[in-house]
């Protein structure tokens, strides 16, 4: 189809010091979808459960056959409003 995510912008905010070897759990959401993009967060916390950092990214849906920029198509909104749900249960 030519269609595909590209990362816009991130950004991340160290809140503690992690110590080599470090051990993480990144957990991830979809915070909001736009037109032709969404939006992401992620929070990092360390072995013991303490945040280490939030980032948040955004991320538009890309026509590389036209260069541009395209509307999110539905069955890409399905599987992202499927994933999602299955994560709050």
């Amino acid at each position: 189809t030519g269609l595909g995510p590209v990362l816009a912008s991130t950004s991340c905010q160290f809140k503690k010091q992690l110590f080599y070897p470090g051990i993480v759990k990144v957990c991830s959401r979809i915070d909001q979808i736009k037109n032709t993009s969404f939006q992401m967060r992620h929070i990092v916390l360390d072995q013991v459960g303490e945040l280490i950092a939030e980032a948040h990214d955004v991320i538009v849906i890309f026509n590389f056959n036209k260069n541009t920029k395209q509307a999110i198509p539905d069955i890409y909104r399905e599987r992202m409003d499927k994933i999602q749900h299955e994560k709050d249960r």
